[in-house]
């Protein structure tokens, strides 16, 4: 049999390249599956943060009675906002974005 060291020399793998890119834009354009996990992960825990601010901006609206520190129609929107990035930005891309990408290529 023969070798393929003398013909592979100087060359680097499709996995090693990255396109000359550095910083932040090595990690925005991967196609690693790993790395692309892992930006859903911190993106959701950035949406996950905000979410939790509104929730307590709810709570502080609720814990005297009357008007504190938003009127109604502001309560209302808080509150809306609140679900959509709860529900639309951490609970449905959560399994299969952040498990399906970083998981079941590695099998």
């Amino acid at each position: 049999m023969t070798s393929n060291d003398s013909e592979n020399k100087g060359y680097k793998s499709y996995l090693e390249e990255d396109g000359g890119r550095k910083g932040i834009f090595k990690w925005i354009l991967s196609t690693d599956h790993k790395r692309i996990a892992l930006l859903y992960l911190y993106s959701m825990m950035v949406w996950f943060t905000v979410g939790v601010v509104l929730g307590l901006l709810m709570k502080l609206e609720l814990i005297a009675p009357g008007q504190t520190i938003m009127g109604p129609q502001s309560y209302n929107a808080t509150f809306t906002v609140h679900g959509v990035i709860m529900i639309f930005l951490i609970v449905i891309p959560g399994l299969p974005a952040v498990f399906g990408n970083f998981m079941l290529p590695i099998q």
